[in-house]
């Protein structure tokens, strides 16, 4: 039975990591713009690239999904686009 168990844990780790950047990969497809969000339609250039560089995306998407992950891991899930509070704190 504990070998059982310890198969079934050793397989979460590798499925929770494929999930995550498959999670990740979907929301950089999808036709979502945080910054459009944030500084609305209209919003000068230098206001979307303070908002760029405030959501992180002005670095390679490597570096995007390792912050991703830490993220995960760390349970820091930013702050929320709509009530700018804290994700953690909506989740919970």
């Amino acid at each position: 039975m504990k070998i059982f168990i310890l198969k079934r844990a050793a397989f979460i780790l590798p499925q929770l990591f494929l999930v995550a950047v498959v999670v990740f990969l979907l929301l950089r497809v999808l036709p979502i713009d945080p910054v459009s969000k944030m500084v609305g339609l209209v919003g000068t250039p230098e206001a979307r690239e303070i908002a760029r560089k405030d959501l992180g995306l002005d670095v390679g998407v490597s570096t995007q999904l390792g912050r991703f992950l830490e993220g995960l891991v760390t349970g820091q899930f930013g702050t929320s686009w709509s009530t700018k509070d804290p994700v953690r704190d909506e989740i919970v």
